[in-house]
């Protein structure tokens, strides 16, 4: 294959299951024989085009007026500080969706057992899709963007009110960086992401069936075989998340695995 994106395969698994079709009616019998059932997994990597940042912005305020305002207020400083950031052309959209609106209540109940009211919390969720297909060009625009939402408030989409002292204490508790250490408590999460993996997909296919077809082949020996059927499991690209505590798994030079599962049934 020449241009375009660079396939590395890995067959990773194989099984197979050999049965007499008599057990089943002879009607099935009389119509395919014996039959043999073989089943593989292929991945095929592809490098990455484009990256989605993901982070939350919260705005807390006294009253319901007030913290709308200042969340206009907020929005509007992440914005401009994500369009003044120097890409060099790299396409860059950016949404925000508003995902929830909170009442603040004191932490310790009054006399009557009540608590509180103290104020009033909206919170955003920015999604920031990156398209470059220049690998370099990309992780630069990344690490930018990135880096001006972290300096304008980015927190990670998960986190909750009391995670950061929660990480803090358990650091302290467990030899970490202590409680006055260096803690990471903000930043977007990033995903690498492929915008065309189907030809990736078709060769993953073809690898694994042709796996499948000789363990098949294998099973019976010199018989021949003729394909009665073949399975093939929806298992698309898969996204590369970074979060604060890095990959979920080892990425393989920037690398997106598109993995597949066939399943190939035989007459012989």
């Amino acid at each position: 294959m020449t241009g375009g994106a660079r396939f590395t395969p890995v067959v990773c698994f194989c099984s197979l299951l050999v049965w007499a079709t008599p057990a089943i009616g002879k009607e099935l019998a009389k119509e395919n024989g014996r039959q043999v059932v073989a089943s593989a997994n292929a991945t095929v990597y592809v490098k990455p085009d484009g990256a989605l940042l993901t982070f939350a912005i919260s705005t807390n305020e006294v009253t319901g007026k007030s913290v709308r305002e200042a969340n206009e207020k907020q929005v509007k400083k992440v914005k401009d500080a994500l369009s003044a950031v120097h890409l060099n052309k790299v396409d860059v959209k950016t949404r925000v969706a508003l995902t929830s609106i909170n009442t603040l209540l004191s932490a310790q109940p009054n006399g009557a057992g009540a608590r509180a009211i103290e104020g009033k919390r909206l919170r955003n969720i920015f999604y920031v899709t990156i398209r470059e297909k220049n690998m370099d060009k990309l992780r630069e625009a990344v690490c930018k963007l990135a880096e001006a939402a972290t300096d304008n408030g980015a927190k990670p989409v998960y986190e909750e009110d009391d995670t950061e002292q929660m990480l803090r204490m358990a650091r302290g508790r467990f030899g970490g960086g202590g409680p006055n250490g260096p803690t990471p408590g903000s930043g977007p999460a990033i995903e690498w992401l492929a915008g065309d993996t189907a030809a990736a997909r078709r060769d993953a296919i073809r690898r694994a069936v042709r796996d499948a077809l000789a363990d098949a082949q294998a099973a019976v020996g010199d018989a021949k075989l003729n394909v009665v059927q073949i399975e093939v499991s929806a298992a698309n690209e898969e996204r590369r998340y970074v979060g604060p505590r890095g990959l979920r798994e080892p990425i393989d030079d920037g690398r997106i695995p598109v993995r597949v599962h066939v399943q190939v049934t035989c007459s012989y």
